[in-house]
């Protein structure tokens, strides 16, 4: 099947194909989020995290793998978590359950909207990027400039969630450093425009850093 140039209808394509036997179920994230929110925004990328109601992890990577290579997919051979694929120039990441380190959890299920994640979600796993990469900061900084009603309550819960799973399994250091560079995130968002991140957050940050600092 020949995938047609990036619009929207390829995003809906992969989704209704994923979604067709009710075992998955798609959430976007990443550039296609914020293309759908912000028209203006270009993306090449189609990022979705997905979450299995019946089926393991690995059954559900075998899942994916054979229903986007039967649209005219290519797997990058190798991958699983993302599962990449490729189409002209077109990317597709396929999250399972788990976005780098934070996973997609039953709060934020309960807070999607549609096929979207919470705006709060949204922020949080991008921040979570060790990598100073200019394009998070941007996507971030969109984020919060067009949700009005931003919730740092909901966002903050979260993260604390997040984290108490993260140091369970990696360990004190491991968690300190996430900490540190979803605060630098912030701290820089902060400083080249104020008004999208108020200090209490910046400072809230650190008061969560400082408490895991003296965890034994």
């Amino acid at each position: 099947m020949k995938i047609p140039p990036f619009d929207f209808k390829q995003v809906d394509l992969i989704k209704n194909k994923l979604e067709e036997d009710g075992d998955i179920k798609c959430f976007l994230i990443g550039g296609t989020y914020i293309q759908e929110i912000i028209p203006y925004s270009v993306t090449k990328d189609i990022d979705i995290i997905v979450t299995g109601i019946r089926s393991a992890d690995l059954e559900i990577s075998k899942i994916i793998i054979k229903k986007l290579v039967r649209l005219g997919f290519k797997y990058k051979r190798g991958t699983k978590n993302p599962l990449r694929f490729n189409s002209a120039d077109l990317v597709v990441d396929i999250f399972i359950k788990k976005v780098m380190d934070f996973y997609f959890t039953d709060s934020m299920s309960i807070r999607t909207h549609e096929d979207r994640i919470a705006p709060e979600d949204f922020v949080l796993l991008k921040s979570q990027v060790s990598e100073d990469r200019p394009k998070d900061i941007d996507d971030i900084s969109e984020i919060l400039c067009h949700f009005k009603n931003f919730s740092w309550r909901t966002l903050l819960g979260e993260l604390e969630l997040q984290l108490d799973l993260l140091f369970k399994e990696e360990g004190k250091e491991y968690t300190l450093r996430k900490i540190y560079d979803i605060g630098s995130k912030f701290e820089k968002i902060q400083q080249q425009t104020p008004r999208l991140i108020p200090k209490r957050i910046i400072n809230k940050l650190w008061q969560i850093h400082n408490r895991y600092q003296s965890l034994e």
